[in-house]
């Protein structure tokens, strides 16, 4: 191996333990950068608020038509499958909707933060601040920029800055409360609680009033909502804030708002319903009455007093007919009640209220349509009209309408004839009952369309009672497992990881920049250099001496500059052996 592939080898190789010691006699440098960065560190984990995680647990109820009386009564109306989405991943995107959380937003009033002025940083008040500003809900909806009022209160006097962007409003001042100010970017209220003034007389405060759609997305994006299990219907709420009493207040709203908005999905249907159902009520509580009327004229005109006595034999022979009869005109009848409200243009988006007695293929239709429409409903609280999902949707739904239609005539063409097969049985029957006078069969007859209304009455009657109390007994859809509450241990900052992040720190800025001032150095600095850059033999080094001797070498000196000389000579005798090598030239690049 050559001379010069040694030294090659040697510049790749890095003795680490060389390299430790190095930097080691610079202790001072890393003890004193180490203390610094502590030291700022400490300063700055002092000033710092902590934040803190609140969470919230809450189960998601299955639905409640599976099981209880009023839920089975609205069952035989067809509503039990038209309860809010069950499926768990579906509620966790309800819960961080937009939507959602901006109504939380606006009823907890979180659009508007409040500092107090301190050093060396301002303190949120939330909901502690004596002075409060505000404006109208409205102004919110088309501010494009945070409002921010700077309050300085002294004895009773409030001086006030507004700025909204670039554009600042000249200072004014506000003598009593409330009080309410116009200015060029609206109306601004204000309301003093003396109470929380306390010992102090003046005080500074620091009023931002944002936009609600960009308050929400804030919050939106900072909502930590996840399952406690693949399997489990239990949501986790969780949010990060450095006001413990702020988070709370927020998960527990968000479930409050959670719950109201599922309970109204759940009273549609009902509501629906019950409008319905008491719309036929009075209709054929008229037509009741018209009937009974001609009964009780029939009865005085042929002077009749107990007709059904007299013609008990006759009866009894066509009685199971008659109620078979009865049983298809009352289906007949909820049928045409059908026909009519969904022709009605008016009930173009009403849920349909399906009866137990309808087959099954208008039962399926009628649940299909009753969903689309709940699905159109959903959309439209967070979408207009003109949004073309709502226009896509409207169009199934159309579609849909006239298979509804389609289904109600053929239940209806099928009814007529099962009514027309079971009135030509008894037509035979009547027919031989030749004896019967004719008073008898025309009682009968209004007797029968009587008692259908009737039946028709009573049904309706009981539905009505099965509905309201689905309305009274509906319950939240979420359960609260654990109330919002606030973890013991800060989220931020981690002290001691942070303390301990700044010693390393300062513990490489040191090592860092001594590595970078011999990255920069242009010179060699020892001899161990020398030899692992060149190929050259080296004979000794001298130091440099601080004397102002200019003759550093006489005889009986023993200085370490003339030690030094003497070993080079010595070294110099060693290599020159040969006679001929007699000349030696000596030359420097400073001398």
């Amino acid at each position: 191996m050559s001379q010069e592939e040694k030294n090659k080898k040697n510049n790749e190789f890095i003795d680490f333990g060389e390299l430790f010691w190095y930097y080691a006699r610079y202790w001072k440098w890393v003890v004193g950068s180490v203390f610094i960065c502590a030291l700022l560190m400490f300063v700055h984990l002092k000033f710092t608020p902590s934040v803190y995680n609140t969470v919230a647990n809450i189960v998601i109820k299955t639905d409640d038509s599976k099981g209880g009386a009023s839920s089975l009564a609205m069952k035989s109306l067809g509503f039990g499958g038209l309860s809010a989405s069950e499926n768990i991943e579906d509620e966790q995107r309800i819960l961080s909707s937009f939507t959602l959380v901006r109504k939380m937003v606006k009823d907890l009033g979180l659009y508007r933060a409040i500092f107090e002025k301190r050093f060396p940083y301002d303190v949120n008040l939330y909901d502690n601040s004596p002075i409060v500003a505000d404006i109208p809900l409205a102004a919110l909806d088309t501010m494009k920029r945070a409002l921010i009022l700077d309050i300085q209160y002294e004895k009773g006097v409030a001086k006030v800055k507004v700025k909204s962007g670039k554009l600042e409003l000249p200072e004014f001042e506000v003598k009593k409360f409330p009080a309410k100010i116009q200015t060029e970017v609206g109306e601004i209220s204000f309301t003093l609680d003396e109470s929380k003034l306390g010992e102090a007389d003046k005080i500074g405060l620091r009023i931002s009033l944002s936009p609600l759609d960009a308050v929400a997305e804030n919050f939106t994006s900072r909502l930590m909502i996840g399952l406690a299990s693949k399997k489990s219907n239990i949501i986790g709420l969780g949010i990060h804030d450095e006001n413990t009493a702020r988070a709370k207040n927020i998960l527990n709203k968000l479930v409050e708002l959670y719950n109201i908005d599922a309970l109204s999905d759940k009273n549609e249907a009902a509501s629906n319903t019950a409008t319905f159902i008491n719309e036929r009520i009075a209709y054929i509580s008229k037509d009741l009455s018209v009937i009974e009327e001609q009964m009780e004229d029939y009865k005085k005109q042929n002077r009749i007093v107990n007709i059904v006595a007299e013609s008990e034999m006759s009866l009894e022979m066509v009685k199971s007919i008659q109620e078979k009869g009865i049983e298809i005109e009352i289906e007949l009848s909820l049928v045409r009640m059908l026909e009519e409200f969904i022709n009605d243009p008016q009930n173009k988006y009403s849920l349909m209220p399906p009866t137990a007695s309808m087959s099954e293929a208008l039962a399926s239709a009628v649940s299909d349509y009753n969903a689309i429409l709940l699905e159109r409903s959903k959309l439209l609280r967070s979408a207009s009209e003109t949004n073309p999902t709502v226009e896509l949707l409207e169009d199934r739904i159309n579609l849909m309408r006239q298979n509804v239609k389609t289904s109600i005539k053929n239940t209806k063409s099928g009814l007529l004839i099962s009514k027309q097969d079971w009135s030509k049985k008894e037509q035979a029957l009547q027919a031989r009952m030749g004896d019967v006078p004719r008073q008898e069969r025309e009682y009968i007859e209004i007797a029968r369309q009587q008692e259908i209304r009737a039946e028709i009455y009573v049904f309706l009657l009981q539905k009505l009672q099965e509905a309201e109390l689905t309305l009274a007994s509906n319950t939240p859809k979420a359960k609260v497992v654990d109330a919002a509450y606030t973890l013991s241990e800060p989220v931020s900052p981690r002290r001691l990881i942070m303390l301990a992040m700044s010693m390393i720190i300062g513990a490489l800025v040191p090592v860092l920049i001594i590595w970078i001032r011999d990255f920069m150095r242009v010179h060699l600095s020892s001899l161990t250099e020398l030899e692992r850059a060149t190929n050259m033999t080296i004979l000794g080094e001298v130091c440099k001496d601080r004397s102002k001797d200019r003759l550093v070498v006489r005889d009986g000196t023993t200085s370490s500059v003339a030690e030094l000389f003497r070993l080079i000579r010595t070294n110099l005798q060693f290599v020159l052996t040969k006679k001929e090598e007699k000349v030696i030239l000596v030359t420097s690049s400073v001398s």
